[in-house]
């Protein structure tokens, strides 16, 4: 059971938006910028069945190994940055 261990992972990503001068004047900010992020998103590509290429259950030659481990967790969040 060899297996090729390669893999493209979506793991963060991140997309944001600053609001310009004309759509703050009737505000009280300076600048305003939206973001939404994610981070662990999906795994793109992989040759290993049922095993997350990230995984390990040492830092032996076990790499890839997964024994009823957790998956890893998938955050998706925002972000807001103002400035008065």
């Amino acid at each position: 059971f060899v297996y090729d261990a390669s893999f493209i992972k979506l793991r963060n990503i991140s997309f944001g938006y600053t609001f310009n001068e004309a759509a703050l004047k009737h505000t009280p900010f300076k600048s305003l910028t939206f973001s939404i992020v994610g981070r662990n998103l999906a795994i793109l590509l992989k040759h290993t069945p049922n095993v997350d290429p990230e995984s390990n259950l040492t830092s032996d030659t076990n790499q890839g190994v997964e024994y009823n481990a957790y998956p890893p967790i998938r955050n998706i969040g925002f972000n807001i940055n103002v400035k008065f």
